[in-house]
């Protein structure tokens, strides 16, 4: 008998919700910012280094922000796995994702695809022309997500990261 090891089996997906983030979710986000395996993939600040109650400060800072709508996706316990923000300038055509991230212990259990549906679900309910988002080039995972969510290649964004955009059905 064949059996195939833990790490290629394909992952139970997770029911999540999505919610909006609250000032008590900033701590859980910060935590989530400084692993290991998902900060590489973030544009943090400087700031980050200071520590983890400096982080958490900056999260609040962020989701207190109008121009930001942050949401968190949750398990049924209650343990908040990830988040994304859409932001957007009240008047403008356009909108971007910031800062999609998950927890490393739940990647690939379709947590960033529910955090996804719901920024391009909302994006079209408040009528932006194109939704934009920067990915590292080396991220494949991330850029192998987007492009399943309706996003293309729109050209460099800096030297490490591209631009990809999703325009609104019409």
């Amino acid at each position: 008998m064949i059996t195939t090891p833990a790490a290629l089996r394909p992952s139970v997906p997770l029911a999540v919700t999505i919610r909006d983030a609250g000032a008590a979710d900033a701590r859980r986000l910060a935590e989530i910012d400084l692993l290991p395996d998902v900060r590489p993939w973030l544009d943090l600040p400087l700031e980050a280094d200071d520590g983890i109650d400096s982080w958490t400060r900056n999260n609040r800072d962020w989701m207190e922000d109008p121009r930001h709508r942050c949401v968190v996706a949750v398990l049924p316990g209650g343990a908040v796995v990830g988040s994304v923000t859409l932001s957007r300038r009240p008047g403008e055509p356009d909108g971007a994702c910031l800062a999609l991230k998950v927890d490393p212990a739940c990647q690939n259990r379709g947590v960033g695809g529910a955090l996804l549906r719901w920024l391009v679900t909302t994006a079209d309910a408040l009528g932006l022309d194109r939704l934009y988002l920067a990915v590292l080039r080396t991220n494949r995972r991330a850029v192998a997500l987007y492009a399943r969510n309706g996003f293309v290649y729109d050209g460099p964004s800096s030297a490490t990261c591209d631009r990809m955009v999703r325009m609104r059905p019409r």
